[in-house]
């Protein structure tokens, strides 16, 4: 099983876990792209409906995919009241989209997970002339801090051969470079805009966890060396007063040119 694959073993978890995105990000994003209920959307990756829900609430029609079962069982029963809202099983290398038909096509926290050559050329084929492409992306900021130094530790101790995909070891200003840099070649897209929403979250030990617990190598990691590496972080964590994340959450948006 690939990484991009274990999402759907953990999908309750990763619902109640998981952070959404601030207000401002959507508020920013139905300005920018002129969303209104004559708006066709295409998201991509939607997972538990994070952000297909506040989406949801632009009136304009949304189809919504994902290649986790659970993940869009999640999804449709939180949307069951939009009738807007439509949902397929299935990638976003395998959809078969009108081309020209799409105003907005977006990424929440998932454009990682796709090849960026496919990202950029399927969604200016999908993508209506003027239409935008947005991704939106929570990067963990650099921390330094002893918790961090002493979860450092326990993991060098443990799980000394994690495997974490390439992104994750890029710093956050990296990844927002490489994805803009991604929409600019070939000429198909306007000049990136690049929006910052600062977040910061504190968690319990057993919180904490509980997030880890649902990121794809962490899932992918044995039951039993999961249970062992969580079981000493939580145990560390709380003589360090809990652990907080400190986020920039990102919104690239680019407009579709040809």
């Amino acid at each position: 099983m690939t990484l991009r694959n274990t999402f759907n073993q953990v999908a309750a978890a990763y619902d109640k876990a998981r952070s959404g995105y601030p207000d401002a990000l959507f508020a920013d994003l139905k300005k920018a792209a002129n969303l209104g209920p004559n708006s066709r959307l295409l998201e991509v990756g939607c997972g538990t409906g994070k952000a297909t829900v506040p989406m949801a609430r632009v009136g304009a029609h949304t189809t919504a995919i994902d290649i986790g079962p659970k993940m869009l069982k999640f999804a449709a029963k939180k949307c069951a009241k939009f009738k807007n809202v439509a949902f397929q099983q299935v990638s976003f290398e395998d959809f078969d989209g009108e081309p020209g038909s799409f105003d907005l096509i977006y990424f929440a926290t998932s454009a990682h997970w796709i090849k960026p050559s496919l990202l950029r050329e399927k969604c200016a084929k999908l993508l209506k002339t003027g239409g935008h492409v947005a991704i939106m992306q929570h990067l963990k900021l650099r921390d330094k801090s002893p918790l961090r130094r002493a979860l450092s530790k326990l993991h060098r101790e443990i799980v000394p051969d994690l495997q974490k995909p390439p992104q994750s070891k890029k710093s956050p200003e990296r990844r927002v470079a490489d994805m803009t840099a991604n929409l600019a070649k070939n000429g198909r897209y306007a000049k990136a805009v690049v929006s910052h929403y600062p977040m910061t979250t504190d968690y319990t030990a057993k919180e904490y966890t509980a997030l880890l617990g649902t990121v794809s190598y962490y899932i992918h990691l044995r039951k039993e060396t999961r249970k062992k590496l969580f079981a000493k972080m939580e145990k560390v964590i709380p003589a360090h007063g809990g652990a907080t994340e400190r986020e920039d959450c990102v919104l690239i948006l680019g407009r579709k040119k040809r």
